[in-house]
């Protein structure tokens, strides 16, 4: 009604997509021959399906002045509409092509689609109206099926060939009552077929009934690659959340959880059926770590939005694995908690990475212990040792005091022997390689071992001098097997005798001999 007033609208926007009003049929109708003497009224279009590179297609096939993607901010709208109406111009008429070897059926189509609003152009030749369509590209070819030159149906296969407008109309007039033509040209891909005779308005229907459809099958179509990209991009998301690095859950007020992601589950050794709403986050973490947890969600119950934390999680099989975790509240708009979000970061290599750290400082710091034990203690054996050697020259030889002062001189050598070996161990480099004398070695240990372990251990060695050589650090191989003596010794907490024995052995698959050092006690085991 507004369109047929005295006072048309000056410009008309709509969206093609209103629940109360069918858009789509708007434009169409704006563009029809019932409305053509408001065909200079432009026309904006609102949508939020199509994406900014669809807009062309459908701003030109529903004879559209602009279509704007919403969301779009005001002041976009409000250019686009001011530009509209600055610039806005009259909408393309369309062309047609009419081909018939009779004179009447040209004048028709030439004088009635003329007052209809297209541009006409004719020919009486088929062959010349296959250069007039290969040159022009016409939106509307209306073929005679009684072509006198030509084939019609050949006429029809060429222009089908050669047409470069997927939305252009193809209508075929006949007289002929033959169903088989129109089978065969439905075949071809024509778009209608009109028996004669027939009226420019019926023909106009037909026209905009095919272009309707063309329309709509593109729309179709942009509809179909949309879900495709939507449905393609939900699958990316739902695999970046799934198989993130990450570990994400969701829980309710309660505890219980309500979503978690694929990396988490994995760690924990559960599937979906076993842990979504059926354990809270406190059934999987330790009773120290659910202190925490329940701590942190109190505060997200009274003022927190974001907290985060280091907790201790329980798998499956029963082993602790640490977490840091930040959880975010999700609240309604009275600030009451709905549910929190939680990201999970697996940092059990870091916490063993901490661990060897602190070994290493604390060897460092055994090292430096070692070194100020053996500096001072050699300090005291020196003068030991040598007041007892002075001594042990002022009685007979054969005297008990003489004696007394060569077991003394002998203790203090041990001692200092001993010293130097706690040297040695607290200065070699650990990545140092060498010759080494597993025999030397065996002996030294031996040694150390007999002057530290309780009298009721008795320490043997077993030495096959052709295997005693090796390439490696002494430092390692005795730390090695003073470690393999100190387990034995704990194996024997009422005594016994521990065994360290050297052999050269060739082993299955190998033809190299190998030095194979063993350490034997005769506990009952730890």
């Amino acid at each position: 009604k507004s369109v047929h007033s005295k006072n048309p609208p000056d410009i008309i926007i709509t969206d093609l997509h209103d629940a109360e009003m069918n858009g789509w049929r708007l434009c169409l109708l704006m563009r029809s021959p019932e409305f053509l003497q408001n065909k200079t009224i432009p026309m904006i279009a609102t949508t939020s399906v199509f994406r900014n590179l669809e807009s062309a297609s459908i701003v030109t096939g529903f004879g559209l002045n602009a279509l704007i993607v919403l969301p779009c901010e005001p002041a976009l709208l409000n250019k686009t509409i001011q530009d509209t109406l600055d610039n806005a111009k009259r909408i393309e008429i369309l062309s047609a092509l009419a081909i018939s070897s009779d004179k009447d059926v040209l004048q028709h189509l030439s004088t009635g689609l003329g007052l209809a609003g297209l541009k006409v152009a004719t020919t009486n030749k088929g062959t010349e109206g296959l250069d007039l369509f290969k040159a022009g590209q016409p939106d509307v070819t209306i073929l005679d099926h009684g072509l006198s030159d030509a084939k019609a149906t050949g006429i029809v296969r060429r222009i089908m060939s050669e047409r470069r407008k997927p939305d252009s109309v193809i209508i075929i007039i006949t007289d002929s009552p033959d169903p088989d033509h129109l089978i065969e040209y439905i075949q071809l891909g024509i778009d209608s077929y009109i028996r004669k005779p027939f009226t420019i308005p019926n023909l106009m229907e037909c026209i905009q009934k095919a272009r309707r459809e063309h329309l709509l099958l593109h729309i179709v179509d942009l509809l179909e690659a949309n879900i495709k990209s939507v449905s393609k991009a939900e699958q990316q998301l739902r695999d970046l959340y799934e198989n993130a690095p990450l570990g994400y859950h969701v829980i309710m007020p309660s505890g219980l959880i309500v979503l978690m992601n694929a990396t988490e589950l994995k760690w924990l050794g559960y599937t979906q059926d076993e842990v979504i709403n059926k354990k809270t986050v406190f059934d999987i973490q330790t009773p120290s770590s659910v202190k925490k947890g329940k701590a942190m969600l109190e505060a997200f119950l009274s003022s927190e939005n974001i907290l985060s934390g280091e907790l201790e999680f329980v798998k499956r099989d029963g082993t602790v694995m640490p977490v840091v975790i930040q959880s975010m509240a999700i609240k309604d708009k009275d600030g009451k908690l709905v549910s929190c979000r939680t990201i999970v970061q697996d940092i059990s290599e870091r916490k063993k990475m901490e661990k060897q750290i602190l070994y290493a400082q604390r060897m460092e710091s055994t090292k430096a212990l070692v070194e100020g034990v053996a500096h001072n203690f050699n300090n005291i054996l020196t003068p030991v040792l040598a007041n007892a050697s002075h001594l042990a020259n002022e009685f007979p030889k054969d005297s008990e005091e003489c004696a007394i002062m060569k077991d003394i001189v002998s203790a203090a050598r041990r001692g200092a022997d001993l010293v130097k070996q706690l040297s040695v161990l607290s200065h070699q480099n650990e990545q140092h390689r060498e010759l080494v004398n597993l025999k030397k070695v065996i002996t030294q240990t031996a040694n150390i071992l007999r002057n530290t372990l309780d009298a009721n251990l008795w320490v043997e060695t077993r030495v096959d001098p052709e295997g005693s050589e090796v390439r490696g650090n002494p430092v390692q191989i005795q730390q090695a097997l003073l470690n393999l003596c100190l387990n034995a010794r704990d194996a024997m907490p009422d005594g016994g005798k521990l065994s360290i024995v050297l052999e050269e052995t060739i082993p299955p698959g190998h033809t190299e001999r190998f030095a194979c050092v063993s350490v034997i006690d005769t506990g009952t085991g730890i």
